[in-house]
């Protein structure tokens, strides 16, 4: 992983995750829609990376379900351990999405919410692809996209909103957007197929949609 995600999530960043962004409406619907799906594949096993804070501890403890949690940030994973209840129910595990091992692991869920967009696509699709060696017929993914909807003037407008909102941002802040079409086509190749995609925020720059995929195992 790039040095600069490694670093960004520690310490006081890492301390201070949560309060920062649990009252946005974007928390808010995040929540709203993982919850469903979570009720929708009802499962007892979980592998969510990155883990990060351990934002999905609670639902996954109504579930009953035990969490392999996985993060490169030892400081998210230590605020994550504040909030379980059930420590014999999780393993935590300081890792990167990109180099752990994830054949040996078989669980009846993925999830992998707030990460895709801090790397560029060909990374992205690397870490999707790291996660389906892992054996799951159900994921759940977050990504922001440029939709498949859009009109060819359409996109071009987002993306240059988009250029110019992190041309203001500092290097760490950059966000990106992926095509929407080029991301369905690679989750096909992976063997995935859309089951849902639901709506939590959008703006000029991007589309942000939570997809709950499957496959035949």
């Amino acid at each position: 992983m790039a040095k600069h995600l490694r670093s960004k999530y520690a310490g006081e960043v890492a301390a201070d995750y949560d309060n920062k962004r649990s009252s946005s409406k974007r928390w808010a619907n995040e929540t709203a829609v993982f919850q469903d799906f979570l009720s929708q594949i009802n499962p007892a096993t979980v592998l969510d990376c990155p883990f990060g804070t351990g934002r999905w501890v609670s639902y996954y403890d109504i579930a009953k379900a035990s969490v392999i949690g996985i993060d490169v940030s030892t400081d998210m994973l230590r605020q994550a351990y504040t909030k379980i209840q059930r420590p014999e129910s999780y393993r935590l595990i300081a890792g990167s999405i990109f180099d752990f091992d994830f054949n040996r692991i078989t669980v009846d869920l993925i999830v992998c919410t707030r990460f895709l967009n801090w790397v560029r696509y060909e990374r992205a699709m690397e870490a999707l692809s790291c996660l389906s060696r892992a054996e799951a017929p159900s994921m759940i993914v977050g990504c922001s996209v440029i939709p498949r909807e859009k009109s060819n003037s359409g996109k071009t407008l987002m993306k240059a909103a988009l250029q110019w909102r992190n041309f203001q941002k500092k290097k760490s802040s950059v966000t990106y957007v992926h095509d929407e079409e080029e991301l369905v086509a690679d989750i096909a190749r992976l063997g995935w197929k859309i089951v849902s995609r639901k709506l939590i925020f959008s703006n000029n720059t991007r589309i942000n949609y939570f997809y709950l995929l499957s496959r035949e195992m």
